[in-house]
């Protein structure tokens, strides 16, 4: 990484005393007399001037012409000890036009100091907030407020000290130097293929003693920045840019007081905090989203990106204003749960699902965190909306809770609507419909309602569905297509809803491209062509059956011990 110095501030002010005098004021005339009253000392009040000058081509505050002189309304601080023990700071009366001298490179201030205890070294700083009234500097409060622009630092942050001892009676004559270093800094996505400068609203460095911190509204860079010197020093930058954030790490730095740096840093994107959205957002590949979504804003996957989900929770509002899932995948999309996270999506309008993924398109759940899908009527938790279709789902890790309370599978596809592949690999995996299948199709005919192959290779699968529905495979009068589970299961239970067919194959009035318990197929897509009973074994997977309410059968399969 390059480090380039881009302006000098080598001296920045040649301090000489070449006027400084103290005056006495004379004492407030006596109160009028009073016995019973206590009397307090006036304060010997002193009234000093001292003439500072700027030595030619030098600079008292950073600029980009690298030059600047005194101004009329300009003040100074002066810290000093006065003679009850205590460190108090004052500040100059503001410059006047014949102050000023020497085309404003001297100028004189004035100070009113109470009982100076001109035994002590007085400081002189510039600007005077920049020291507090305790004397801590550079200021801590204005270190944390800038604004990122270059006249805010020449301004208020380009800190300026002077030491010294009284001459005699008289305000010492010192010379001023720059205390802090300057930065420009320019921001880049992780490749360095981006410029990100221009969308940072926020930015803090901290070297773990002392922080910066900018905020800002988005515009083009650079991003001008104060901070303490430092030598051989690690720090630590953070940005923001609405929602998104980005860090960087930084080791054995070297940033000189009285110095100007161009930098240029590539940052690694961080979490995207979703309460900071106020607009519909998109996440792309590599992102992380976290944070409760405060708006009714549209959360999208980019085509192809592979998104993390780390306490992610998206309430979507029921309104038909908002006709959008709680997650939309663009395209391809892998959605990974981060590890011991709980998140929590559900869709916007009834007809919408929790999550859906497009027409023709693969949607991929991986990870070993918790994901909570639902929507408010006609959506499936994950899959399509009332005649919206979906693509293909695949499960492979993860627990995830699916759920519709309407007419569409919890995993699958909507009333009306076709949904592709259901795949499950690995994972524990829960979904219950009210009037859908658990796992396959919503209600309606089969001619607009159907869904692709299930397939469930691995995992944990607890599937119920509702009325008139299988478990696993048609909603009533949906189409499902062939439905395999192999051996490699931890073990599958399916409940039918009221007056359904199957458990693991169709609704009332619907359909199943058939059913194999591992290599054995038990299901012709019309009739059963073998009565299964509790505890027949195929292929390496025994059969369980057991009542439920609504006198639905309840299948649970096992793999059969070694």
């Amino acid at each position: 990484m390059k480090t380039v110095k881009f302006l000098s501030m080598a001296a920045l002010v040649t301090a000489g005393a070449i006027l400084a005098s103290c005056e006495k004021e004379e004492p407030a005339p006596d109160p009028q007399e009073n016995p019973e009253a206590v009397e307090t000392p006036a304060d010997n009040i002193v009234v000093c001037s001292t003439t500072i000058n700027l030595a030619a081509g030098t600079t008292k505050a950073l600029t980009p012409e690298g030059v600047k002189t005194f101004a009329e309304s300009e003040k100074i601080a002066i810290f000093y000890k006065n003679t009850s023990g205590s460190f108090v700071k004052a500040v100059s009366e503001p410059l006047t036009v014949v102050d000023i001298t020497n085309e404003g490179k001297s100028a004189s201030f004035t100070f009113q100091l109470a009982n100076p205890d001109k035994t002590v070294n007085v400081r002189y700083v510039y600007p005077p907030d920049m020291i507090t009234e305790d004397g801590m500097m550079p200021n801590p409060a204005l270190l944390v407020a800038q604004d990122g622009t270059l006249d805010s630092v020449s301004s208020n942050l380009d800190l300026a000290y002077g030491y010294g001892p009284w001459d005699g009676e008289n305000l010492p004559g010192i010379t001023l130097e720059n205390q802090l270093a300057i930065l420009a800094i320019t921001l880049k996505n992780a490749d360095g293929s981006s410029d990100i400068t221009g969308t940072i609203t926020g930015m803090t460095l901290s070297d773990g003693e002392q922080s910066c911190t900018v905020t800002r509204s988005a515009a083009p860079g650079p991003i001008y920045v104060a901070i303490p010197p430092i030598s051989n020093k690690n720090i630590e930058i953070t940005a923001t840019a609405g929602p998104k954030a980005y860090i960087k790490s930084l080791t054995g730095k070297t940033y000189a007081a009285n110095n100007g740096y161009n930098v240029s840093w590539r940052m690694t994107q961080g979490p995207t905090d979703l309460s900071k959205v106020n607009s519909d957002y998109t996440a792309g590949n590599g992102e992380t989203l976290t944070g409760t979504l405060g708006g009714n804003y549209k959360v999208s996957i980019a085509d192809g990106a592979v998104v993390t989900l780390d306490g992610v929770t998206i309430n979507g509002t029921n309104n038909a204003s908002y006709k959008w899932a709680g997650i939309n995948c663009l395209g391809d999309a892998t959605i990974i749960l981060a590890d011991g996270s709980t998140n929590t999506v559900k869709g916007f309008y009834e007809t919408y699902p929790g999550i859906h993924v497009r027409s023709n398109k693969k949607l991929t759940i991986q990870g070993t965190g918790t994901l909570n899908a639902s929507s408010y009527g006609y959506g499936a938790g994950i899959g399509g909306g009332y005649a919206i279709n979906c693509g293909n789902i695949e499960i492979q890790n993860g627990i995830i809770n699916a759920s519709c309370i309407d007419n569409a599978a919890a995993i699958g596809s909507g009333r009306n609507a076709r949904c592709g592949n259901i795949d499950i690999s690995g994972g524990y995996v829960t979904a219950t419909s009210g009037w859908g299948a658990g796992i396959g199709t919503g209600y309606y005919y089969s001619e607009t309602t159907s869904c692709g192959n299930i397939s469930i290779t691995g995992g944990t699968v607890i599937a119920t569905g509702g009325h008139h529905c299988a478990g696993i495979g048609s909603g009533s009068n949906g189409k499902s297509g062939a439905i395999t589970i192999s051996s490699a299961v931890t073990s599958v239970t399916a409940t039918k809803g009221f007056e359904a067919n199957d458990c693991i194959g169709k609704g009332w009035g619907g359909s199943c491209g058939g059913v194999k318990f591992g290599d054995q197929t038990m299901y012709d897509g019309l009739s059963w062509t073998t009565t299964p009973t509790s505890g027949s074994t195929y292929s390496g997977l025994s059969l369980t059956i057991s009542q439920t309410a609504y006198e639905a059968d309840t299948w649970t399969l096992t793999p059969v011990a070694p």
